[in-house]
């Protein structure tokens, strides 16, 4: 019989989801993953140190996020093709059977598809669009009802402008507590469709040097990879490079001409985003940069990295969160310059914390809901356990667990893959529900995640639910926070083995029926208001 492997979750609908979890198999463990992203992280920052030119210095730190994680990518799926012809496995299989060749250099890769997102943005770029990208600057500068007044006029004399979401509720805290009415830029709004350009650009050969020197100190470490493979993602990486320098060099060219103190940002970890950052920091701008919604209590890993290395300022949504953030700034800046960190004193989380605690109170557990991970073919660095399959693998037998303990299931599908999960939970969940968390959460009496790197973690501990929370050993956490997270949740102990997130049985079931008692609100307290 042929032994076929499925590399995303259109592969594990192809064989059945029974037959998926029996011969479950990961040929490149989380931690194999981490040891590969570490090595090619310490080896981009290493090059980046090398340089004094600040055009190159903010082109790499504008991609450093993309880069690694597109080369490290790579590393992995030439390394999963080797472990699986070695373990005699003959296709792989996604929404196609594709055959594993000999010579696994002929497989045709498709991982850094995605990695210069600015191409696809420049090359859209006709007169329509960017008449569109003005229009949307005076629309979206138009003061809301929460902007308006004295704030609006106050903006004139000393302009405030900002890109992202102007409704985020950390944006709106923010704007209320600094009297500001920010003026909104389309990130693309400067951009032309002039790509031929950028080989005159002074900086291109230092910027494509860059390329080089990086790639070869990989090489060096990753022998597995045969040179045309390098040769492929030396192209991709020169492609990107060559992209970001046009947009930098297109945003400079208007922003020296222009009155720029402050920019305000959501979204940071968008490539366009950064782009338009490092433009502004590059002309001598101040950015602040304002935190991603409900992570409170995720902001302590190497992670965060990418983004306390562009802005001036990093704004945190608590004087707790600054705390943690702070700790973060200081553990991981790799010796490079990390932005400051300040926050909102607008206790807003208070009043959704207050909001939230008028809902009816869990007197007895029935239905529980499972939150879904995103089931992408990909690994998140510095998340233990933190890629599909083996979180797949944690919910569906969570799911199977508490069913036949006489629980009724909810599943809750992560918003960026709940159409591709159709039917996989078939059998391991009662209900499968696909509206937005905060629609929906009310309808269970208990939320279990298997990670918390979510925001929905950040909201759910604004409820009165009980939690419970799969605790994968490895996790960068900081200790104080992580104390009084077991106080507000019940945390069950696991560890990734061999590509399985391990636990015991009778821990869930122990978790569930505790989480009902350990409801204590200190951590909110200390960190989110």
């Amino acid at each position: 019989m042929e032994k076929i492997y499925p590399i995303n979750i259109d592969g594990i609908k192809n064989i059945g989801t029974e037959k998926w979890l029996e011969g479950y198999y990961i040929p490149v463990t989380g931690k194999e993953y981490q040891t590969i992203y570490d090595d090619v992280f310490t080896s981009y920052i290493d090059v980046v140190k090398q340089y004094n030119n600040d055009v190159v210095y903010w082109i790499a730190i504008s991609n450093v996020k993309t880069i690694t994680t597109a080369t490290a990518r790579r590393i992995l799926e030439v390394l999963r093709l080797v472990s699986l012809k070695k373990k005699g496995y003959e296709y792989i299989v996604g929404k196609e059977k594709v055959g594993i060749p000999n010579d696994i250099s002929e497989y045709e890769y498709n991982s850094l598809a995605k990695i210069n997102l600015i191409d696809k943005a420049i090359s859209g770029l006709d007169f329509q669009e960017r008449f569109k990208n003005v229009l949307r600057t005076i629309k979206y500068s138009f003061p809301p009802l929460v902007f308006s007044g004295k704030s609006f006029l106050t903006n004139i004399s000393s302009p405030v402008y900002f890109i992202g979401d102007r409704s985020q509720q950390e944006v709106v805290a923010y704007c209320q507590q600094n009297k500001i009415a920010p003026i909104h830029l389309p990130p693309m709004l400067f951009a032309k469709n002039s790509y031929e350009k950028v080989d005159k650009d002074p900086d291109i050969n230092e910027v494509l040097e860059f390329v080089c020197r990086y790639l070869v100190l990989i090489k060096k470490q990753f022998p597995v990879i045969n040179s045309s493979l390098f040769e492929l993602l030396r192209k991709e990486i020169d492609e990107c490079f060559r992209y970001s320098l046009l947009l930098f060099r297109q945003n400079v060219n208007v922003l020296s001409r222009l009155k720029h103190d402050k920019l305000l940002v959501t979204g940071l970890g968008k490539q366009i985003h950064k782009i338009f950052i490092a433009s502004w920091r590059y002309v001598g701008g101040d950015v602040e940069g304002l935190t991603h919604g409900n992570a409170f209590i995720n902001s302590y890993s190497p992670g965060y990295f990418h983004i306390l290395s562009l802005v001036n300022h990093y704004v945190a949504a608590s004087a707790g969160h600054k705390e943690i953030v702070q700790k973060s700034a200081k553990d991981f800046s790799f010796g490079l310059r990390m932005g400051n960190i300040t926050f909102i004193s607008q206790p807003y989380y208070k009043r959704l914390f207050t909001e939230l605690q008028r809902k009816r109170p869990v007197n007895k557990i029935k239905k529980i809901m499972l939150v879904g991970f995103p089931m992408v073919d990909c690994y998140y660095p510095f998340l233990a356990g933190g890629y599909a399959f083996a979180q797949l693998s944690l919910e569906l037998r969570i799911g199977k667990i508490l069913r036949s303990n006489g629980y009724n299931v909810i599943y809750k599908p992560h918003p960026m893959t709940a159409n591709d999960e159709e039917g996989i939970f078939d059998g391991y969940a009662d209900e499968v529900v696909k509206a937005r968390f905060e629609e929906v959460f009310d309808k269970a009496d208990c939320i279990v995640f298997g990670y918390c790197a979510t925001t929905t973690f950040g909201f759910s501990l604004l409820t009165n639910k009980p939690i419970v929370l799969i605790e994968v050993k490895g996790n960068f956490r900081y200790p104080r926070a992580f104390e009084l997270i077991k106080q507000r949740c019940s945390v069950v102990e696991a560890e990734e083995v061999g590509g399985k997130i391990r636990f015991d049985k009778k821990d869930i079931l122990a978790a569930v029926e505790d989480s009902l008692e350990n409801i204590n609100y200190d951590l909110l307290y200390e960190f989110a208001f």
